[in-house]
Formats: structure tokens, sequence, C-alpha cells
């Protein structure tokens, strides 16, 4: 059987994309909100399956719809930054 750099499966996907993947891509963001208080709240589990399927949706072609159909995944997430604000829930 010979390698295919397109195939991608769904539990490749989920063995690559983890919790540490996701925080290493996105520590900056990260860094600006209380990320015990989101890991509690199951937020991180969120956010990696939104990577997930990000990434699934981008794999083969750029399909910006595709992405903007995922926002459904974070819109109800509670993000508290280190200031106990929630200004990311209030900006709608």
């Amino acid at each position: 059987m010979g390698y295919s750099k397109n195939f991608l499966t769904v539990t490749s996907i989920e063995d690559y994309i983890d919790v540490g993947v996701t925080k290493k891509v996105l520590s900056r963001q990260l860094s600006a909100i209380n990320i015990s208080e989101f890991e509690q709240s199951d937020g991180i589990k969120k956010l990696i399956e939104f990577v997930q399927e990000s990434i699934r949706v981008h794999y083969n072609k750029r399909d910006n719809q595709g992405i903007k159909d995922l926002d459904q995944m974070t819109k109800n997430l509670r993000i508290l930054f280190r200031s106990g604000n929630n200004l990311a829930n209030v900006l709608i």
C-alpha cells in the first residue's frame, strides 16, 4: 500500500490535534484568558474539537464557508479574561 499525502482520517486528526497542539498553536490567545477556568468548564475540549473540524474542512481545499459554519461550535463558549471580564461574549 502506497503513501498518499492527501490521506487524512478522523483518527489521525484526533491523534495529532490534541490539547498540547491546540495550546501551542493558540498560546498567544490563550495567554490572555483564565485558562484554569476555561479548562474546568470544558472549554478547552470544545476548542480542540473546533480546531480538529477546521483541519478537516480546510484539508483538501480552502473552504471559508465551511469554517464559518463551524461558528456554532464556539458561539456559547464562556471565555473569562484574566481580569475576570467576559468581554468575548459581550461583543455582539
